[in-house]
């Protein structure tokens, strides 16, 4: 008599009695325990991806409505500035929350708009209430280098240079250079690279203009 011991998915099996017939019984539990954990495997991968993509879209979908709240409760206070909202950041980082407000004007934006505006809005977050515990607020112009939102800023700068940051990969690439060269419905068309490519507004993660030092020079007499 012998005693045989193998392990079958989790569990142990002991099988006592003569060794000859025991052999297809032991073998048989070893077959099936091989051939179960790939498909273990690959099932728990599977769960994790999922998991994970899910964790994100909530996140994202989260940040989404607190930006078009937050979108909503600003723009009337800086339209009432004689100011218009070119767009917001909010970002959190733990237990640090920052919201990063850009101001644009006909005639540009002063340090005086900047503080007027950073006052009326630190007023009406006081009584709104819209963002849980402490947080930094940023107003500032858009820049130079100022990002783009939405479609209409796309429209706005036909022709100019552009960088852009995808949200997910195409190609292998999330970053792209290159000159708008139209703008249909909400998708933007880039030039780069002596290509056109299209992409959809919604699909852009974060896209700046490429400042053009050279004219900025010319205007103010610096160069010839």
């Amino acid at each position: 008599m012998g005693l045989f011991c193998t392990r079958f998915s989790g569990s142990l099996i002991f099988s006592r009695g003569w060794l000859q017939p025991q052999w297809p019984v032991v073998m048989y539990a070893v077959s099936c325990e091989w051939a179960l954990c790939p498909f273990l495997f690959f099932g728990l991968s599977v769960f994790v991806l999922l998991s994970q993509w899910f964790n994100f879209l909530f996140w994202f979908l989260c940040m989404a409505s607190k930006q078009e709240q937050l979108d909503q409760l600003i723009a009337p206070i800086v339209a009432s500035l004689n100011c218009e909202l070119w767009g917001l950041e909010y970002l959190t980082q733990g237990r640090y929350t920052t919201l990063r407000i850009f101001i644009d004007a006909e005639n540009g934006v002063s340090l005086e708009d900047c503080e007027k505006v950073s006052r009326q809005i630190s007023s009406v977050m006081d009584v709104e209430d819209p963002i849980d515990g402490e947080y930094t607020l940023e107003v500032s112009s858009p820049g130079m280098d100022r990002p783009l939102y939405k479609t209409a800023h796309y429209m706005r700068y036909v022709g100019e240079t552009i960088n852009v940051r995808l949200r997910v990969a195409r190609d292998g690439r999330r970053r792209f250079k290159g000159v708008i060269t139209k703008v249909e419905n909400d998708d933007v068309f880039l030039m780069v690279d002596n290509q056109e490519i299209q992409l959809a507004v919604d699909a852009i993660d974060k896209a700046n203009v490429v400042p053009r030092f050279d004219d900025l020079m010319r205007q103010h007499g610096l160069v010839e």
